[in-house]
């Protein structure tokens, strides 16, 4: 089984609020962004992976040709989460 992203629980000032019990979330407010926006946030990134995971190869290469920003917010999904579909092999 893959680590999943740890979050940095050692910064006293970090604070999760409506993060708390989201991995995706949490990751969002340690990178700076506030809690009560985070929420939300987290939905779209984990849809957008969702969406791009389930697209068939032609329609991948498409995404990848057309939306690279829609793949590297499917990615980040993935870098939070290692063992689900990643991109990160595709770009070597």
């Amino acid at each position: 089984m893959a680590d999943y992203y740890k979050t940095e629980k050692s910064n006293e000032f970090i604070n999760y609020f409506e993060a708390t019990d989201d991995l995706v979330a949490m990751y969002l407010v340690d990178k700076g962004f506030a809690s009560t926006r985070t929420p939300e946030m987290s939905k779209a990134i984990t849809q957008m992976h969702k969406a791009i995971s389930l697209l068939d190869g032609r329609n991948t290469e498409l995404v990848k040709k057309l939306f690279p920003e829609m793949v590297a917010v499917a990615q980040l999904y993935a870098d939070i989460f290692p063992d689900c579909k990643s991109w990160k092999e595709d770009e070597q």
